[in-house]
């Protein structure tokens, strides 16, 4: 059936992998539409058979949860002002604090969230053919991410040093605007783009709290003062803020 020329109709297709794909068959599900007799995808979701599955992405989500967790009770035990069991949410509401630093309760949802939007993102680069233009570059990015991710806690908990967390943060925060570039300039992949933006989003916030915090509170591990005693109006007086009666 032949289509007249700038003709708009969408159909489903099932297409086989080039001659020189490697790896197992690749199976693109591909809506297209037709114009001037020139086939255009409007949308691919892949899926290999054999490859990287949603199995994969969890075991990297309780793996990097459990290496943090193990590295930053091993930082703790190092250092003889951190006590044993103070909960990293004291040592949090204990700190000056910006207005619009996020409370405590909420991190723990928020890189829940960030986390499967993540791996959901990295598990679909990672089942794009192997030549496609910016999976290296991104799924480098990506590798960096995860360990700027398990080092940030043993850092800022668990050797109580601001001013390490506020660089860690501030690198985490470089990576994600990076792999996001990458996912848009690059992979030219919508899906994946979208997958970085709720973690770039909440890095813009958390750098800025890492900065005033780092620049508000003393750094016991690198023996750094205070930098800057805050303006009042700046610091959070919620039910969380830090008592005025703690060592600054």
């Amino acid at each position: 059936m032949k289509c007249a020329k700038n003709s708009f109709f969408v159909h489903l297709m099932v297409a086989k992998p080039a001659a020189f794909s490697p790896g197992p068959v690749l199976r693109s599900r591909t809506v297209e539409y037709v114009s001037g007799g020139r086939s255009m995808p409007i949308f691919n979701s892949f899926s290999r058979q054999g490859e990287w599955k949603w199995y994969h992405g969890a075991a990297l989500y309780i793996g990097a949860n459990a290496t943090t967790f193990a590295l930053e009770r091993l930082a703790k035990r190092s250092q003889a002002h951190v006590p044993d069991h103070e909960p990293d949410k004291a040592y949090y509401r204990q700190q000056k604090r910006a207005v619009f630093a996020p409370p405590s309760w909420a991190f723990g949802p928020a890189w829940t969230f960030n986390a499967i939007s993540l791996i959901w993102g990295g598990l679909r680069v990672l089942n794009m053919p192997k030549r496609t233009t910016g999976r290296k570059p991104f799924l480098a990015l990506q590798t960096a991410f995860w360990l700027l991710y398990i080092a940030f806690t043993p850092l800022f908990f668990g050797l109580r040093s601001p001013i390490l967390g506020a660089i860690s943060t501030y690198l985490t925060l470089g990576v994600t605007a990076a792999s996001e570039v990458v996912a848009v300039k690059q992979l030219k992949d919508k899906p994946t783009a979208f997958s970085q933006l709720s973690t770039l989003v909440w890095l813009v916030v958390a750098s800025a709290t890492a900065l005033t915090t780092a620049l508000w509170n003393r750094d016991p591990f690198l023996r750094q003062p205070a930098r800057v005693e805050p303006d009042k109006a700046w610091l959070k007086t919620d039910s969380e803020s830090r008592s005025k009666t703690a060592v600054s």
